[in-house]
């Protein structure tokens, strides 16, 4: 299934599922799930047949931590991202280690700005998370020469777009 899934392969993930493999199923215990594969290569539609099947949205690799929206953040795949934010996906989860950035820190580290803007959107809270250094997304990508980033960071409108994650999924931030 792993494999499958870090290769984009609907047809063969599907026929695995269908022939009763574990969507949730981890290699070598802890480690990275399929989920977990298919965000980090941008697989969107190997993501969502593995989340229809049961695979665990928010759950953090043995490896670091990292969720599967962490995977899709850092990779850049914002259509991976927004399709994990409409299912549930909860951005203001940091990861255990990389000094417990959350998906907004990663994408602003790797200068990800549609990425970024999609996560702001989605919880306008993220703007002010700290990471374990005590820097917020935008200060990171200060730091890394993210203009791009910068840019949708600093726009005030930004965080109203959309109505915050609140207002969007039913729940508060």
């Amino acid at each position: 299934m792993l494999c499958a899934a870090m290769e984009g392969n609907l047809p063969i993930t599907l026929a695995l599922l269908h022939a009763g493999a574990s969507a949730a199923q981890r290699v070598l215990g802890n480690a990275r799930s399929s989920l977990e594969a298919a965000c980090v290569r941008g697989h969107g539609a190997v993501a969502a047949a593995l989340l229809d099947h049961g695979a665990e949205i928010n759950a953090g690799s043995g490896v670091d931590g990292a969720t599967p929206l962490d995977q899709a953040s850092k990779g850049g795949h914002v259509h991976v991202v927004q399709m994990l934010l409409d299912q549930k996906a909860d951005p203001t989860t940091a990861k255990r280690s990389d000094n417990g950035h959350s998906p907004l820190h990663s994408a602003a580290i790797k200068g990800h700005a549609e990425v970024a803007k999609a996560l702001v959107i989605a919880c306008p809270a993220l703007l002010h998370q700290l990471d374990y250094d005590g820097c917020t997304a935008l200060q990171l990508a200060l730091a890394q020469g993210h203009g791009n980033v910068v840019n949708q960071l600093e726009r005030p409108q930004l965080a109203t777009l959309g109505g915050g994650r609140g207002q969007r999924y039913g729940g508060a931030v």
